[in-house]
This record gives structure tokens, C-alpha cells and sequence, in this order.
């Protein structure tokens, strides 16, 4: 566990060096997931707390389900006790196992109470990828959890046992993000469990895969039909492994994406913004572009962080170059992973874990996924931490002659 390491740190030094002895601030130990983690990468001031709740969604289309809900927030731990909690999971992401399942070991306190000294805090909506599930990067949502965000998340309409995406599944998961916002607001009123945590007024969305799809939509982006058509028609996507997964009834997709949204298909393919006008600001990690393409990115109407994998075998191929002048935002940001899987975004497997059908989601061909995953919570965190809550500091870390890190292309207007 990585506060392990830090509390061997911490011996260490006692025995090597001679210090006299100080009164220490109470507080979880700073570290990241590796020793070498850039600042916003390493522990925030505040312990982490996780609660799940039960949720009916009832949907516009007159449909409904119901679902789980997991919260991360800022707790108290008078006990100091360590942060330690294997995500459960339940009998349907169990039942389906696969190369997407595997038990989530967190760092959170189960239960514990709020840390409502500093509250409200900002709400950061989390989208998991397809055929995921809403506690699939613990070491990303406790993270923010720790620098002092309420941190949502669901297990959208197409989790395990799904497999496969609909028009449905797409806007659901748009309706998802309103329906969780509106959770959070009653979660954080007086007779509320978080009673008093959540600022309403500062919201974030960010995801994975399809979650990162889900994000730009919150934030405005919008579909084009055309942008989409052309690229399946490139050698790039027809020869790509995501190519066979993107580029298949269009035509039943968009008629069913203009029933759900009671419109006529748009002659010039571009379908209309669908997100929550309450969103602030988006943190995409690798979310497919070739839905929206530059004319479609360019209505992304908030500040935006976008992270892409590029180069490695199992990357999604897109003209990553042409992103970043698509955008159009005051403030707004691309990460790139050189040499990456699409897989990099994903948790890091434990012991036990690495089989002939794991192997893709465990292991990259270049990077150590701790480094990567550090630097992805630094990224996001100080972008987070800078649009949300004015931190001169985090906005100063995401200039461009300040990040210099091997294997990232990085791109930025507005800090």
C-alpha cells in the first residue's frame, strides 16, 4: 500500500538522522503511488472517506433502474487509522468476471465522518469506461478525494454484464451525470450523510474510455455524423482494433439518438449539446475524439483537460495534432502518453492478477503504471484544484515551460 511506504520513510529517517522531537501535524503521510511522484501526485491534506448508497434512476424516456452510488470525500480519522478498502463489487460484476474485473484495493475509510470544517467542496462527477464499473480507479477518485473534492460515481446502464453500447446506454449516462449532481445536493442538505460537504456551484465531470466520451458531452462537445464517417473510412480505423467497435450501425445509432432526443436527424450531422449546463469544467482521460472531431470539440463551452494514449499497439488511433486547435476554451489542456495502451488509464493489477486474458489491461510495453497513474493525478489535480477553487499555486504547475516530464506531449493555452 503506498502509505506504507511512506510510514518506512518516516522510520527511517528517525533512526538515521538525529532530530529533536517536534509536535507533528496530524494529517495522512504525502506520498504517491511512486517515490519520484510530482507534487499535485502525492496525498492531499485530507484523509479519505467512501460511502455507497442505493439510487433509482428514473430516466426522461420514461425508462428507469436502479443502480449503486459510491462517494469519496475529505474525513475525519481520529483513530488514525491506516486508509485501507477493498472495493466489494457485487453479485452482477462478479458474475461477469472477465479482463475488466479485478478487486479494487483502495486507500479510503469506509464510513467515516465528514470533514466539515473546510466544506463545501467542489463535486467531481466520475464516469467509468464501458463495461465498467464505478469504483475502477480508486487510486484516481480517492486521490482528488484527498485535496479536498466530493468525488461521485455510478455504475452507468451498460456495466457487467453489458457488452455492448447503444444510443441509449450513451445519453443514459449524460442523464446519469444530472441525476448524480442532484444526488450529491441531497446528500449534502442538513438531514443529509454528507450534510453541508458539497458545493453546488463548482462541479467537474471526468471519466475513462466511455467516461471520457461522457465528459466532453457534459462539457459541451457535439456529435458529428460526418466527422465520424470520414474517419471510419481512413486505412487508420478499418486496420485499428477499436475501428470494428466504432464504425458499425450509424445509421441505427442516429435514428435512435433522434428518438431519444424527440428531433429530426441534422442534415449537417451535427446533433445538439446534451450536457448539464451546471458543469464547470471537464477532465477527459483518453475519451474517443472521433465522435466529435474538431468541429465538435470546438464547442466545449468550459475549461478542459483532455489525456490521450498514442504509439503503442493498443492506442486508439486518432490525428491526436489536430486536437488541441479544435479547442476553443480560455483555459484548456492536452496531455499525450507517448508510447501508451489505452489500458495505461486503468487500474494496475495486484499479485495474482496477470493471466493470458489480463495481460493487455495489466501490463503497457513502456510505461510503469505507477508513474503514469502519478502523473495523471497530478495533471488532473492541479487543473482541478486551479478552475474549481482558484489555486494560484496548481495554476502555475500547468503552464507549459513548467511541465517537462519524458514521454508526454503537452499542450496548453491559458496558464
Amino acid at each position: 500500500m503506498k502509505h506504507h511506504f511512506g510510514l518506512l520513510i518516516t522510520v527511517l529517517l528517525l533512526i538515521t538522522v538525529a532530530m529533536p522531537t517536534v509536535a507533528q501535524e496530524e494529517g495522512p503521510p504525502q506520498v504517491g503511488l511512486r517515490p519520484d511522484a510530482p507534487e499535485y501526485a502525492l496525498h492531499g491534506p485530507y484523509w479519505v472517506g467512501t460511502m455507497d448508497f442505493p439510487i433509482t434512476f428514473d430516466y426522461r424516456d420514461g425508462t428507469s433502474r436502479e443502480s449503486k452510488v459510491t462517494v469519496w470525500y475529505p474525513a475525519l480519522n481520529p483513530d488514525d487509522s491506516l486508509e485501507a478498502y477493498t472495493y466489494p463489487g457485487d453479485a452482477r460484476t462478479r458474475a461477469y468476471g472477465g479482463p475488466l474485473f479485478f478487486p479494487r484495493i483502495g486507500d479510503a475509510l469506509l464510513d467515516a465522518a465528514p470533514h466539515s470544517a473546510d466544506a463545501p467542496y467542489p463535486l467531481i462527477v466520475y464516469s467509468h469506461g464501458g463495461w465498467g464499473y464505478r469504483w475502477f480507479q480508486p487510486e484516481y477518485t480517492e486521490h482528488l478525494a484527498s485535496h479536498g473534492f466530493v468525488v461521485i460515481a455510478t455504475d452507468h446502464e451498460d456495466a457487467p454484464p453489458i457488452s455492448s453500447m447503444t444510443a441509449h446506454y450513451e445519453l443514459s449516462r449524460q442523464w446519469d451525470i444530472s441525476l448524480l449532481i442532484d444526488f450529491a445536493v441531497e446528500l449534502a442538505t442538513p438531514e443529509g450523510a454528507l450534510a453541508g460537504m458539497v458545493d453546488a456551484e463548482r462541479i467537474g465531470v471526468t471519466g475513462y474510455s466511455a467516461g471520457g466520451f461522457t465528459a466532453m458531452l457534459a462539457g459541451g462537445a457535439r456529435r458529428s455524423s460526418v466527422e465520424k464517417s470520414n474517419w471510419c473510412a481512413t486505412a487508420e480505423a478499418q486496420m485499428s482494433w477499436i475501428g470494428p467497435l466504432l464504425c458499425q450501425q450509424d445509421d441505427v445509432r442516429d435514428s435512435e439518438w433522434a428518438r431519444l432526443l424527440e428531433i429530426n436527424e441534422p442534415a449537417d450531422g451535427l446533433w445538439p449539446a446534451v450536457g448539464d449546463m451546471r458543469v464547470d469544467t471537464i477532465v477527459s482521460l483518453d475519451g474517443g475524439a472521433h465522435d466529435f472531431g474538431p468541429d465538435g470539440l470546438s464547442y466545449i463551452r468550459v475549461p478542459a483537460l483532455l489525456f490521450f494514449a498514442r504509439g503503442a499497439p493498443g492506442a486508439i488511433p486518432y490525428q491526436h495534432d489536430t486536437l488541441f486547435e479544435s479547442m476553443t476554451g480560455k483555459e484548456e489542456a492536452i496531455a499525450i502518453f507517448e508510447e501508451a495502451d489505452h489500458a495505461l488509464f486503468s487500474s494496475n493489477c495486484v499479485q495474482g492478477m496477470l493471466t493470458a486474458e489480463t495481460v493487455a489491461w495489466c501490463a503497457e510495453p513502456v510505461w510503469d503504471k505507477d508513474r503514469a497513474h502519478d502523473l495523471i493525478n497530478h495533471f488532473t489535480t492541479a487543473f482541478l484544484l486551479d478552475v474549481l477553487k482558484g489555486d494560484e499555486a496548481a495554476h502555475a504547475a500547468l503552464a507549459p515551460d513548467a511541465v517537462s516530464f519524458p514521454g508526454i506531449t503537452y499542450e496548453a493555452e491559458g496558464f
